[in-house]
């Protein structure tokens, strides 16, 4: 978890997209 804490302070924008497209796998 500390790694991706990491991840998402160095590039939120990635992560966000990847959240979105999680989210959207999941709704499916």
């Amino acid at each position: 978890l500390g790694e991706s804490m990491q991840t998402t302070h160095k590039s939120p924008t990635h992560l966000s997209m990847e959240w979105i497209a999680r989210e959207r796998f999941d709704a499916l």
